[in-house]
Order: C-alpha cells, then sequence, then structure tokens
C-alpha cells in the first residue's frame, strides 16, 4: 500500500490526512486533525505547520496532495476551435491569457475540455490560481520537502464519493449528446462543513461546476440548508450561460457525519424533486474501528482530503492539477535520431551521402509542414475572433429575448381566475443569461387553490417556490394569503400560450 498526505490550509489553521492507500481506493487512516499555528500573523505560518506535519507522518518521501478553495482559483470558459489533443494546450493558453487578467506565461494554468460538438468545436473551462496565492503555495510545495506534489481543486475531488457508474469514461460517440442546449443528468454533491461547504455538480465524473461556501458561525441547520440550496442555485443560475452543457439535477449526494448533514435531505429533496443519498466520510476508509476518534474523524471538512488520496491511489488524473498541468508539447524533431541512423550508413557502407541528404530533406520537411500548421493556427485563431464574439453576443441576445405578451399570457392562462385567485403585486427581474424571475403576492380563496396553481405553473421553464401560506377567516370564508417567486428560462424562442386553462 503506498501512503498519502493531504493538506488543506483555510488561512487559520491547517488541516491533514494521512492515509495508506491500496488500488482500489480504500484508505487505512494513519493520521489525521487540525493545526494551529503559534503565531497566525506570521508569513511562514502555514510553511512551519506543513513542515511538522510532514516530519511527523513521515512523509518526506511519500506524495503529498495540497487542496485549495474554489475561492482562491480564477477561471473563464470559452469556446476553441476544432483541434487534436496536442494541439489544445497551446490554444487555450493563449485564449486564456485573452481572458484572465493578471495571467502571465508563468501562472499554474490548467484546463478541463468537455466533449466535442458535432462540428468538432468545445468548450474549455481554463482554471488558474489566484496572484495573492501563488506565492503562498509555492512557499507550501518548497517547505514540504516532498519531491511528488500536487496542488488540486479541493471541490473536484469530491467526485470520488460518487457510484462507480458515474466513473465511466468519456468517448467519441458521447459526443452528440452535447449540443449545448439538451439538459443531461447531473449529480450535485454537497460536502458541508463547520466553516464552510464544497459544492460539486459533476456529470459522469466530468465536473460541470464547483464553488466553495463560506458559512456563518453558528447558523442552525435549516437556516443552513436553506443558505446552501440558495447559494447553490444562485451559482447555477449564474453560471447557466457559461456552461458547458445545460444541467438538469436528478441526484443528490450529501457527504458529512449525520448531525453535519440532519435536516439537509429533506431540503434539498422537496427543492430539487430528485433522489438524496447521504454517505459518511469514512465510507472511502477501510478499518476505521482500529482508529481513534481523534485520527478518524467522521466530519465533512475532511471530505476532499480522503477523496483526493482515494482517487490518487487508484491513479485517477484530477481534473486540475496546477503542479502538473496539461502545457503544449514541444515539437517532435528526429533529427537526432536521423543523424545517428546517417553516420552508422556511413560507416558501414560509405558513400551514402545521398541517402543521408534525402533523411535531412525529409526532416526539413517535416519542420515545415509543422511551421505552416502551428501559422494557420494562428492565423485561424486571430480570423475568427471576431466571428466568434458575434456569435457570442447574438447568442446570450437571443437567449436573453423574452416575449413578455406571450408569458404574460401564458401565466394567466395557468393561474386560476378571479375570486379564486388575485394577484395582488408582480415584479419581473432578470436573473442571469436566458433567465428572469417574478415575485408575486396575492389571495386563494380557498388555499387549496394556492397548491393547484403552484402545480400547474411547474415545468421545465417555470420554477416556483411558495416558501408559505397564511391562512385567515374573513367573515365566513376561509382564505389564504401567499408570496411567490417563479423563475423563467427562455426557450429560445416564443411559444404560443397553448396550456389548457385551470378551472378554480
Amino acid at each position: 500500500m503506498a501512503r498519502f498526505l493531504a493538506v488543506r490550509w483555510n488561512g487559520r489553521a491547517l488541516r491533514f490526512a494521512c492515509a495508506d492507500a491500496d488500488r482500489g481506493g480504500r484508505l487505512k487512516l494513519v493520521d489525521a486533525g487540525l493545526r494551529l499555528p503559534a503565531d497566525p500573523q506570521s508569513a511562514t505560518a502555514a510553511a512551519d505547520l506543513l513542515r511538522s506535519v510532514v516530519q511527523e507522518t513521515r512523509c518526506e518521501k511519500q506524495r503529498l496532495l495540497i487542496l485549495i478553495g474554489r475561492g482562491a482559483i480564477e477561471s473563464t470558459t470559452f469556446d476553441v476551435p476544432p483541434a487534436t489533443d496536442d494541439e489544445l494546450p497551446s490554444l487555450v493558453q493563449n485564449l486564456a491569457l485573452q481572458n484572465l487578467p493578471g495571467l502571465t506565461d508563468e501562472s499554474a494554468l490548467d484546463f478541463i475540455a468537455y466533449p466535442a460538438r458535432a462540428d468538432g468545436t468545445r468548450t474549455v473551462s481554463a482554471m488558474a490560481i489566484m496572484a495573492e496565492e501563488q506565492s503562498q503555495i509555492r512557499a507550501l510545495r518548497e517547505s514540504s520537502g516532498c519531491r511528488n506534489t500536487a496542488i488540486l481543486a479541493a471541490p473536484h475531488a469530491l467526485r470520488a464519493f460518487t457510484a462507480v457508474r458515474e466513473a465511466t469514461a468519456w468517448t467519441p460517440d458521447m459526443a452528440g449528446a452535447w449540443d449545448g442546449q439538451t439538459p443531461v443528468d447531473t449529480t450535485l454533491l454537497v460536502a458541508r462543513g463547520e466553516e464552510q461547504a464544497d459544492v460539486l455538480v459533476s456529470t459522469n465524473g466530468l465536473p460541470l461546476l464547483s464553488r466553495t461556501i463560506r458559512l456563518p458561525k453558528g447558523m442552525p441547520q435549516s437556516d443552513a440548508a436553506q443558505f446552501l440550496i440558495g447559494e447553490t442555485q444562485r451559482t447555477l443560475i449564474s453560471a447557466g450561460g457559461h456552461l458547458a452543457q445545460r444541467t438538469r439535477i436528478s441526484r443528490v449526494v450529501l457527504i458529512g457525519a449525520a448531525e453535519e448533514t440532519q435536516g439537509l435531505a429533506q431540503t434539498f429533496a422537496d427543492h430539487y424533486q430528485c433522489a438524496v443519498e447521504h454517505v459518511s466520510v469514512l465510507d472511502l476508509a477501510m478499518d476505521v474501528a482500529a482508529n481513534s476518534p481523534e485520527t478518524a474523524p467522521d466530519t465533512a471538512d475532511y471530505a476532499p482530503l480522503l477523496a483526493a488520496i482515494s482517487e490518487a491511489a487508484r491513479g485517477i488524473r484530477p481534473a486540475i492539477d496546477f503542479a502538473a498541468p496539461r502545457r503544449p508539447q514541444p515539437p517532435r524533431s528526429r533529427r537526432g535520431r536521423w543523424l545517428a541512423l546517417a553516420a552508422g550508413s556511413l560507416l558501414l557502407i560509405g558513400g551514402g551521402g545521398a541517402y543521408v541528404r534525402a533523411q535531412f530533406e525529409e526532416i526539413d520537411e517535416e519542420n515545415q509542414r509543422l511551421a505552416e500548421r502551428l501559422q494557420e493556427l494562428n492565423e485561424l485563431i486571430r480570423d475568427t475572433e471576431p466571428r466568434r464574439a458575434l456569435v457570442t453576443a447574438m447568442t446570450a441576445w437571443e437567449k436573453n429575448r423574452f416575449s413578455w405578451p406571450d408569458e404574460l399570457l401564458d401565466l394567466t392562462t395557468r393561474i386560476p381566475a378571479r375570486p379564486g385567485i388575485t394577484v395582488q403585486q408582480l415584479s419581473v427581474a432578470a436573473a442571469g443569461p436566458g433567465t428572469s424571475v417574478a415575485t408575486f403576492s396575492g389571495i386563494g380563496r380557498p388555499p387549496e387553490l394556492i397548491a393547484q396553481m403552484e402545480r400547474s405553473l411547474r415545468d421545465e421553464r417555470h420554477d416556483i417556490r411558495i416558501p408559505g401560506i397564511r391562512e385567515q377567516l374573513v367573515g365566513k370564508e376561509l382564505q389564504g394569503s401567499f408570496q411567490a417567486t417563479l423563475t423563467i428560462r427562455n426557450a429560445g424562442r416564443p411559444e404560443p400560450a397553448t396550456k389548457a386553462r385551470v378551472q378554480p
């Protein structure tokens, strides 16, 4: 079994987990815990803590995994023209320099390339460590004394907790499903710790969206559940126009101890209308009973650490690794090989000058072909930039365009007529590309009509939330007052209101 050490510095303390792992990803915990610096204001506090942890666990010659929160990572998403896997790193590096301010050739940059579409184009999500974090990460890496180091995004490692059926590899015949419009089933993984929560949206083990959410200290569990759902939904709405594919949350996995996830399952199930599963952090470990409670912590704060160790033990390449990013490959040259063959021919045969010249000509032709190909790619990027910008602008405009007369007509046919439902206030505001949010309040007579209205308004383009209904007796009539929030997604083109009228 190989030994791994995973650490995460949050600016105040260093959390670590050391484990021996087999090739199946099953972990045997050696040590885990939280280390506080003697002088929190010291610039070398994190480096000193890491050095002492490496010495305590005797991991000087083992692999070190440094995890950083999503908030310390800058990212940008863009489309690239058809290119081979060898050509892709150069394209991404050139486009990332244009889209990420402050990025230089020396910055740690890695990317996730999503499956190609039918025309060969694909979406790429490029990520880089923020400038103020790079020096600290570099100091941690150098002070550890470990030669084999990986620098990972903490939320991405959570995919190790998904089922084996979601760990299938992408193949070229799956590209047709990635047309950018058809929603794909995705899994939402939430590791709710004491001070923060790591959130990952993935499909078939491929990260689509990740975030590290800071939780207010001492927040009740019920409030924390609503806060997490609100932040997750806000992130999905704001990033909807930049995702490689439209998503549909079909599965939720909550990671952590029972007291950490208590109440979260039902709240997420009611919101997303899908199956919710609960897994323990220690599901990746074996022989847990042999460890003391201090070395076998069952808390979601350790979930990314143990998940990263499990993936590393199974030989799975991280989605993002800033220590070993995907870099442009240097042009392959066979000059040395042909020179050796030519020298051998001269020694053995003699008079092989014509053969040697032929080999040199072939090398020159290959170099010329590669140079022309590189020039073609650079010109393609430069020539298509205005058209890509125009297509992006037109696509965004089309997604954001709403036919409000049709929308309002559709809403009036779905909402029961007066005096069943009386809408008192209605306000509409944009909420991201192709999405608007309508807020309205009203009165239902009787209150059961409010639930009927909620069912009628919910479909693939409309999501409605009614937090509560206040019932009161007016005269001899029972009525309920409500306030609703309706999320409206653009269908791409106006649709006639053909829904059946709801009768009170």
